[in-house]
């Protein structure tokens, strides 16, 4: 059911899977962006370098740019497609061969895949995603409604891609920056980054792992004092589905805009992650959120 990429593309084949017209290939072929020195053809990997370039250009980024960096760094390119891509990059799925595969329906695919690549949803599927959507349908045939599985999508998404992108820009500010302005640069500089990366990367999915446990417990308290507010009487029943009564507060600083004005962005930036600690501090002590 898959479409299976060879391990030998024509310009042709590149083309129609990417959407890329083959002067633009042959252009990015010219540039050393895709396609092996001494080869005529393409391979699967070529598919998602496209698909990079693509995202740089799309956020201002030139082709002659990004060649730039694969001539000073040797593999820019591929270690980028070799962190996002590490599944099985030689099968691919359509949303109609993915629905086929898990007996869920297109327009809930569909649905589901927005959320989970917002930037390309057109993006194919690979073997894992499969995986995660038939683990969805176990939720789904469980009982679980379609609306509360994109919600609870959406909360994974949202709040784990916010994770990543502490991961990534803290590293590359406190780790990265820091060799290159000790005087690093070129290969040198790349050997460096990936050296101090690949330890740190063992660290992400055992600390994703333990702080879920740590949340789930909280979340389970909760669920207990929601169940005992039942038995005590002290709920009314809300009027739709999934509805809980909570209280909110709300904090303000007093002459922000004039404070900005005053002592400039960075002071500015500093004094809100100081007041945030604070706020964060207060809200822990009284389990609150």
């Amino acid at each position: 059911m898959s479409q299976k990429l060879s391990s030998e593309l024509s310009l042709e084949d590149l083309a129609n899977r990417t959407g890329q017209n083959s002067e633009r290939l042959e252009q990015w072929r010219s540039l050393g962006l895709i396609g092996a020195e001494g080869r005529k053809g393409f391979d699967a990997r070529d598919v998602h370098r496209v698909r990079l370039i693509r995202f740089c250009l799309d956020h201002g980024v030139s082709a002659e740019t990004i060649a730039r960096a694969e001539q000073s760094e040797g593999g820019f390119l591929r270690r980028y497609v070799e962190q996002q891509y590490a599944g099985d990059v030689e099968k691919e799925y359509s949303v109609a061969e993915a629905a086929a595969e898990t007996k869920l329906s297109e327009e809930l695919i569909r649905r589901l895949w927005e959320i989970v690549v917002p930037t390309d949803p057109t993006e194919p599927l690979d073997p894992e995603d499969l995986a995660l959507l038939r683990g969805w349908k176990v939720a789904l045939d469980a009982g679980l409604p379609e609306e509360a599985l994109l919600q609870l999508v959406r909360v994974y998404a949202d709040s784990l891609g916010r994770v990543a992108e502490a991961e990534t820009r803290l590293f590359h500010y406190y780790v990265h920056e820091r060799l290159k302005n000790g005087g690093l640069s070129g290969m040198k500089l790349v050997e460096s980054t990936e050296a101090a990366s690949q330890p740190m990367r063992q660290l992400i999915e055992p600390a994703l792992l333990y702080f879920h446990r740590k949340g789930m417990a909280a979340a389970l308290r909760e669920d207990m004092l929601v169940h005992l507010a039942e038995y005590a009487g002290s709920t009314t029943k809300p009027a739709a589905t999934a509805q809980m009564q909570l209280a909110f507060v709300f904090l303000d600083l007093a002459s922000f805009t004039s404070l900005t004005e005053s002592m400039g962005d960075v002071a500015a930036a500093q004094v809100v992650a100081r007041f945030s600690e604070l706020v964060r501090e207060v809200v822990n002590r009284h389990q609150g959120r």
